[in-house]
């Protein structure tokens, strides 16, 4: 049986995935799709989200797919401005850019290689879910795939099966509408480059009552138009390219673009009129739909998986009741509705249709804004968490997001990386006493306390403290400073659970916290339901040898089985990839069949090395004539690197990807795994197009024949 199934892997079933494999929690993901959809439609992302993306080790991989988000200009009948939205001023409160636009397909390509790299999710694509059973412990699915009819189990199904979903019916769960039905098509082109610069650099809103039309910079040369259709317009007819371009003749021509898509849809406005049944949640799409006016429907989505990750990770693990998961509903069903209700009415003035009214209109907000544009910031249309698992002490930060700086030093890195997921106790310049801190890890020994200082005020490097962050810019001292705050108990999806005035509020903090979770022992006190397991996932190893004819081969490529909790050290763990004694062989009962292998002592030391490769586009084009080149790649035969060495190489990817060429068969490793090269013929082969750093050790050692042979 599994722990959780995802119904769909769009971005929000993505998300939930990832973040359930990063904790370790046996999760089946099942999608009726073979592969990503190939078409963009979402095209915004805020700084919340980009946080969380962070979290799952995915921003370098969708940086390429991701451009800065332009101001928003609404334009009224006449052209004029009647409002303009733009994000928050650097330093960015959540260490990203308040707003990006992005391209979808990638995106979502990078996060399903994400949850593939956890060893406790299985994704089954092709794959239909044709009903639930539910009974008192957990849910059956059953299921059609390439395979035929299969069924499976799980404790908690949770639906992202979009905006048809299947599940919902079948639970027979309706929606409420919003009262928002309109109907609207949507292009998206490439625009030719001599093009660019004839179309706005801002997005726009053209509020004009004879046809409402949105326009959207994309990265790169990717741009889109949002128009709105009449009545008596036929939507499919309407989709179709000639009348795309007919609608497009107002800034473009055909021949300066490709139409890469167009789709009609009517923009709703709806919730789910509940958002759980027994074991099964809804999520994404499935619980709720609003129109596209702030970039905000697949941060409504991510918002879910996220809400639902950490407390599926708690409940499961018996650090929390199941009581929490009614909280999901509690904070998330609320704070869609207020959200859906700013777009709608965004939409509104948008499309309206009466020439007269739209003139009043265009008077009334520039008259609100005194005669001159005044910009509204987008990130204060969001609202905060007004419900849920919160403190009952009233504070103007309960239920927000607490702020991410970045670190003193060059590196400038960010509060998250540092910190790591989970509950976290935010403290000031101040500090604890050691009294109080006591007191904490008394109610919670899992907690971790950090303390927050800037360059202008005193440094508390203080030993009672599990870590001291140093930020750049003073942009959580100022948040402290400007709400009268010692400290704030946040959540492992980065919102507040309350802000303490002084330490005796910041005990009491914590200790409503556990009362919340229904806790004796706190968030460390009880072990997971399955077995001992940290918060991290295993290290992906490689170990190289011989078969029967001396060529180099691949023995094993998997994940280490040998990741231990460190005792005393909450969250931390240890992954031992390799162990030996000295001159003794390693014949462990889990690594046995692969590692028989003397390490000697060193008779000309050890080294440890770190090489940086450089692509091998920038080095292959000067070999010379003899030498061939396939696929990009050096053939084993003529890699110019191909050598061997008399030692065994540990080696972990630092940072790029990197092929390594054995005599049969290679392998690419990424960022973070790790090789045990032993003593085989090999090369290394940087097929990207940047570097790649590897770190190695190298320690003398000795084959025993006959032993490793496949």
């Amino acid at each position: 049986m599994h722990d959780v199934a995802i119904i769909g892997f769009g971005p929000t079933g993505a998300v939930l995935a990832a973040l359930l494999g990063r904790a370790g929690i046996d999760t089946l993901v099942v999608d009726r799709l073979d592969s990503v959809y190939d078409k963009p439609r979402a095209i915004a992302l805020d700084h919340e989200i980009l946080r969380i993306l962070q979290g799952l080790d995915v921003m370098d991989e969708i940086d390429p797919h991701v451009a800065a988000y332009p101001p928003s200009e609404y334009r009224g009948v006449d052209g004029r401005i009647i409002k303009r939205l733009d994000a928050v001023p650097q330093p960015w409160p959540q260490g990203w850019a308040p707003n990006v636009s992005f391209t979808q397909p990638p995106v979502e390509e990078a996060l399903r290689r994400r949850v593939t790299s956890w060893p406790s999710v299985s994704v089954q694509l092709s794959t239909e879910v044709l009903r639930l059973e539910s009974s008192g412990s957990s849910v059956m699915l059953e299921m059609r795939g390439p395979g035929g009819v299969s069924t499976a189990s799980a404790k908690y199904v949770i639906a992202c099966d979009g905006a048809s979903s299947s599940t919902r019916r079948q639970l027979g769960i309706a929606f409420e509408s919003r009262d928002f039905d309109e109907p609207w098509l949507v292009v998206d082109v490439k625009v030719d480059a001599a093009a660019i610069s004839l179309l706005p650099s801002v997005n726009v809103q053209y509020c004009e009552p004879s046809r409402p039309a949105t326009y959207v910079v994309g990265p790169g040369n990717h741009r889109r138009w949002e128009i709105m259709l009449h009545p008596d317009e036929d939507l499919e007819t309407m989709a179709q390219e000639e009348n795309v371009w007919r609608l497009l003749e107002r800034w473009l021509k055909p021949h300066q673009a490709q139409l890469w898509r167009s789709a009609t849809y009517r923009f709703h406005a709806l919730v789910a009129e509940r958002w759980r049944d027994g074991r099964v949640f809804l999520a994404g799409d499935a619980a709720h739909q609003q129109p596209p006016f702030l970039g905000q429907g697949m941060c409504q989505g991510v918002r879910d998986a996220v809400n639902l990750g950490w407390k599926l990770e708690l409940v499961l693990r018996g650090q929390a009741t199941e009581a929490l998961l009614d909280t999901y509903e509690a904070e998330r069903r609320p704070h869609a509705i207020e959200l859906i209700d700013t777009v709608k009415g965004l939409g509104r003035f948008v499309c309206e249709r009466d020439l007269a009214a739209a003139r009043r209109r265009d008077d009334a907000l520039i008259a609100e804004m005194g005669g001159s544009v005044k910009t509204t910031l987008r990130q204060e249309l969001v609202p905060p968490i007004r419900h849920g698992l919160l403190s009952t002490v009233e504070s103007a930060v309960k239920g927000s997001l607490f702020p991410q700086p970045r670190a003193i030093g060059e590196e400038g890195l960010l509060l998250d990386h540092v910190t790591g997921p989970g509950f976290l106790l935010m403290v000031g310049a101040a500090g604890l006493s050691d009294e109080a801190v006591a007191q904490i890890r008394k109610l919670d020994p899992a907690l971790k306390i950090v303390y927050v200082t800037s360059p202008t005020t005193a440094p508390s490097f203080a030993t009672n403290a599990d870590l001291s962050f140093v930020e750049r810019d003073a942009l959580v001292s100022d948040w402290f400073t400007r709400n009268g705050l010692l400290a704030a108990l946040v959540r492992p999806d980065h919102y507040v659970f309350g802000g303490a005035v002084d330490a005796v509020a910041a005990v009491a903090l914590v200790a409503e916290l556990r009362s919340h979770l229904q806790l004796s022992s706190g968030l460390a006190g009880r072990k997971p339901v399955h077995r001992v397991q940290p918060r991290v996932a295993p290290v992906r190893r490689v170990t190289t040898g011989h078969d029967a004819n001396g060529r180099s081969i691949i023995l094993s490529d998997e994940p280490s089985p040998h990741v231990e909790a460190i005792l005393g050290v909450p969250t931390l763990a240890s992954t031992e990839l390799w162990s030996t004694t000295v001159p003794a062989n390693n014949q462990g009962a889990a690594d046995g069949a692969v590692l028989p292998l003397v390490v000697a002592p060193p008779t000309r030391g050890a080294v440890f090395r770190v090489v940086e490769f450089p692509p091998d586009r920038d080095w292959k084009t000067s070999l010379s004539a003899g030498q061939s080149v396939t696929g990009g790649a050096m053939s084993a035969s003529s890699n110019p690197m191909m050598h061997r060495t008399r030692s065994v190489d540990f080696a972990v990817v630092m940072s790029g990807e990197i092929w390594a060429v054995l005599d049969e068969g290679e392998v690419l490793l990424r960022h973070g795994d790790v090789m045990v090269q032993r003593g085989t013929n090999h090369a290394w082969s940087n097929r990207s197009e940047g570097p790649c750093q590897v770190a190695f050790v190298l320690v003398d050692a000795e084959e025993i024949p006959g032993l490793d042979a496949h």
